[in-house]
């Protein structure tokens, strides 16, 4: 019997709610600002919702966050209050780190990031990749090289290897074409994204890459009146060394700060400052939108939020120049480690 589909948030309904236009018994309805449509009030029971979008590791993992969730909204509370504890910190840091990975938004990037990886090839810097690759895998399936290499130096080896390979009848060029060929032939982008999404959930806590940081930031909520923030689809932005503007907060290092609007009239805000920051509620609204792929949400429609409709997409693009260098080594592992298993 075949499963049956199940219905999965990618921005948890907790904080959809917090942008509520009205609240009836039945729903919680809020203006969802679209890229291409008219903005129009929608039930948050059918807003960022995907078939089955957490299935496929794990058979409890939409159970688990929902039960995490349940966690963040408590200590989210006490931070209001203010009388949030050292446990409840750690919670809302893991609350925005999970918020970061889980968007539809950083999945949909990667995917579109790995279709377009094909003009990556003729990059300088991802030859580089290939080049080494190649040589590594001659040396692997020529262990005899490996005693040609230790008579010179380290310097000298890459020459050294480069005659040798010719001397075989290996082109080096086509060998990085063949490499890369395979990896076009045998990696599915989009379940590549969707796995590498649901390993990082699956685990409890903060990984070690963001523990230290986000556990040492001051932790504050900025209140302003009702209808001042609106929360695109990106979920948390990041304010980052040598930017100007809010960003998205991966590939960027130790964000200075982070900001997550988590009701119309509040932001959290985690920051390495000593002291809290003086931020206006445009600069995020206008980041919110811009860094957003496909919406955002309000609890108004007036032409102040109609306004930031026009900048949806703008700077949606996940991934800079250097990142997706980075990201091409990493599907070179994943090509890897698919030949070994």
């Amino acid at each position: 019997m075949n499963k049956t589909p199940e219905r999965h948030h990618y921005i948890p309904q907790f904080l959809l709610k917090g942008f509520a236009s009205r609240i009836t018994k039945k729903a919680h309805l809020v203006y969802r600002f679209a890229r291409g449509a008219e903005p129009h009030e929608v039930n948050t029971i059918n807003l960022a919702v995907a078939r089955n979008f957490h299935d496929g590791l794990s058979a409890d993992l939409e159970q688990r966050i929902s039960f995490r969730e349940s966690n963040y909204v408590h200590a989210l509370e006490h931070l209001r209050g203010k009388n949030a504890t050292s446990e409840d910190i750690g919670l809302i840091a893991e609350c925005v780190f999970n918020l970061m990975v889980r968007t539809k938004h950083l999945r949909d990037g990667i995917t579109i990031f790995g279709n377009e990886i094909v003009g990556l090839f003729d990059l300088p810097e991802a030859q580089r990749v290939l080049r080494n690759r190649a040589l590594k895998n001659f040396i692997d399936a020529q262990p005899e090289i490996v005693a040609i290499l230790s008579r010179y130096p380290k310097s000298r080896h890459q020459r050294i290897l480069l005659t040798e390979m010719t001397k075989r009848g290996f082109d080096l060029n086509g060998v990085c074409r063949g490499i890369w060929d395979k990896i076009k032939a045998s990696i599915d982008m989009s379940k590549w994204a969707k796995d590498a999404q649901l390993k990082v959930l699956d685990k409890d806590g903060l990984p070690e890459a963001r523990r230290d940081s986000f556990l040492s930031y001051r932790w504050y909520i900025d209140s302003q009146p009702a209808g001042t923030f609106v929360l695109g689809d990106v979920g948390p932005l990041a304010r980052v060394p040598d930017e100007v503007k809010l960003t998205l907060p991966y590939g960027c290092g130790t964000p200075l700060s982070v900001y997550l609007p988590i009701s119309s009239a509040e932001l959290l805000v985690g920051t390495a400052y000593p002291e809290r920051e003086v931020i206006a509620a445009d600069e995020v609204n206008r980041a919110s939108a811009e860094l957003s792929r496909d919406f955002f949400v309000a609890s108004k429609n007036t032409s102040r939020e109609q306004a930031y409709l026009q900048y949806i997409g703008a700077r949606a693009t996940l991934l800079s120049k250097p990142d997706m260098v980075k990201g091409f080594k990493e599907v070179l592992d994943e090509f890897e480690r698919g030949k070994q298993n």
